[in-house]
């Protein structure tokens, strides 16, 4: 009796721990992406708590079901160490682009070349409890896994799981129906719209195990995802064109645009950055906007260029400069007859070959990593071309590169990131120095226009919010001699109003394509938005999935 007992027991201790194992990955993954747990609900309002858990409770009973079906017990451990790698890999991407992995996110695993050290960056030590649950089931298994003794009739048990899963979920759903909501999921629905409902809400709604299965769905059977406007989205695209424009209009000054990589607004200081600190405080013909909210997506870098390129915003979901390479763009450099790009290393990461001549550059300079010596190169070719459009990459996390050239000397309780963050920002200041100095020493530089912005902000990290006024905003700096007078806003303003502005200062604001932004000179306009940063990314979405300005006549005047 003792025997039988024992036998039955390891079989079912092997089940359990494999269910909670996989009940406490969905629920500690939704704990660190949505910062929920909802244990009070239970005593406060049961629907809620059996609504938020169950999700979770169905994958457990269902993966765990199989148990009961197959001899060899270590296939468990493999599934929970494939959804380990899952779940790292969502953690790590949502921290550094605030959305989860998708099947865009799984075919940009390129750009990654040369800069996989960044990921050491992304990880916290709370992460290693997925693999210590992992562990646990391992050691389970080990200790049990000859005590088990097999019979057909354990395969009851696998009709009983599926019969709780399917019960459960049925559940859930009427959950749902009763609370009023009427756009409740059903989980077996792994192929939700995805525009209707996107990955982050999708795994809110379900769990990180279903998320996965919708995910090698996306990558196996990829849908169509073109747009077609409708006439109400046609009419909202309009109202952002220029549409009694004839001819394309022609740039009154050389731009020079040097988009720093990761360049947030707390190290423009007279100790971080002292070269750049120094050309806003001496120089009068200077916008400086400390406060820009960041728009970039899942596109990061590159899209982050889009938007300042071309006013839109990025898609949904994945990257619009990998998706959508082969779209038509009214950017600046298409303003230009000769346009040159400076950029630190592989054109094919953010598909740089593509997007540079979409934006209308003319050449591709591949060169170096080396901040100081990028803008360098921009002085030395600024005489060859009107317009220049320089990237560096020196301040890109783990920001462990150039840190050792910065003669900055800092706590030793500053986080090692930060630390490292502010000492290359400080070696890219020296390189921004040949690009500032420039203007006031050369007079062909001095009547240029000079802009100094960011693609995107460092990801935040809540260790950093109480130190050096850490903020997770990116500056935007223009020198151009069409502002007559030192302007320093600080208002909050947005990524997507940097290219109208732009477009002001060159003398182009009759361009076809006006952006979603506003001229951040003009006081009025930034007070009385003609739409909302949601509803730019709303209809930028549709705009960029459609080729809209394949389509328009205007586009007739943009660069070929």
């Amino acid at each position: 009796m003792k025997g039988i007992i024992n036998t039955r027991y390891s079989l079912w201790i092997i089940a359990g721990v494999f269910a909670f194992t996989i009940f406490a990955q969905c629920v500690l993954f939704h704990y660190l992406i949505y910062k929920e747990i909802l244990l009070s609900s239970l005593w406060h309002s049961p629907i809620d708590f059996f609504r938020f858990y169950l999700p979770a409770a169905t994958m457990a009973v269902f993966f765990s079901s199989f148990v009961f079906l197959f001899k060899n017990k270590w296939w468990t451990v493999v599934v929970s160490l494939i959804f380990d790698v899952w779940i790292f890999a969502n953690l790590w991407y949502f921290r550094a682009n605030s959305v989860l992995v998708d099947r865009y996110a799984i075919n940009m695993l390129g750009n990654l070349n040369g800069y996989w050290d960044s990921i050491l960056a992304l990880i916290r030590p709370s992460d290693f409890v997925f693999l210590a649950l992992t562990t646990l089931l391992f050691v389970t298994i080990l200790i049990f896994r000859k005590r088990i003794h097999y019979q057909s009739t354990k395969l009851f048990g696998v009709f009983m799981s599926l019969a709780i899963f399917l019960g459960f979920s049925n559940g859930w759903i009427l959950v749902k129906k009763a609370n009023g909501d009427k756009s409740y999921l059903n989980p077996f629905r792994l192929y939700e719209d995805i525009f209707v409902s996107t990955s982050y809400y999708y795994v809110n709604d379900h769990s990180i195990y279903h998320y996965f299965f919708y995910t090698i769905r996306e990558l196996l059977i990829p849908r169509e995802t073109t747009y077609l406007l409708t006439e109400e989205d046609t009419e909202k695209a309009q109202k952002f064109i220029n549409d009694t424009i004839i001819t394309k209009p022609s740039p009154k000054t050389t731009l020079i645009l040097c988009i720093v990589e990761s360049l947030n607004s707390f190290v423009i200081t007279k100790e971080f950055m002292p070269n750049l600190y120094e050309f806003i405080e001496s120089n009068h013909n200077i916008l400086f906007v400390p406060n820009i909210r960041s728009q970039a997506k899942a596109g990061n870098s590159g899209d982050g260029q889009m938007t300042i390129q071309t006013g839109l915003l990025p898609v949904k979901q994945g990257a619009a400069c990998m998706r959508f390479s082969d779209n038509k763009y009214p950017a600046l450099s298409s303003l230009y007859n000769q346009s040159a790009g400076i950029f630190p290393g592989d054109l094919i990461v953010w598909n740089q070959y593509l997007m540079s001549p979409a934006y209308g550059i003319d050449t591709n300079i591949s060169y170096c990593t080396d901040d100081v010596l990028l803008s360098q190169k921009a002085i030395e070719i600024s005489n060859k071309y009107d317009n220049i459009m320089v990237l560096t990459s020196g301040m890109h996390i783990p920001c462990s590169l150039y840190a050792n050239k910065s003669s900055i000397n800092l706590p030793d309780s500053i986080p090692t990131l930060l630390s490292n963050y502010i000492k290359s920002a400080n070696y890219t200041d020296m390189g921004l120095k040949f690009i500032t100095d420039g203007i006031s020493e050369d007079n062909n530089l001095a009547n240029f226009t000079v802009v100094i912005t960011a693609d995107h902000a460092l990801p935040t990290d809540d260790n950093f919010s109480n130190l050096y006024n850490y903020s997770h905003l990116i500056p935007l700096i223009i020198y151009s001699l069409g502002i007559k007078q030192k302007t320093i806003i600080t208002d909050t303003c947005y990524q997507m109003d940097i290219y109208p502005t732009i477009l002001h200062l060159i003398g182009c604001e009759d361009y076809y394509w006006k952006g979603f932004g506003v001229n951040l000179l003009d006081s009025t306009a930034r007070h009385n938005r003609p739409i909302t940063p949601e509803e730019a990314y709303d209809l930028s979405d549709k705009v960029i999935r459609a080729d809209y300005f394949r389509q328009i006549q205007c586009n007739d005047f943009s660069k070929k």
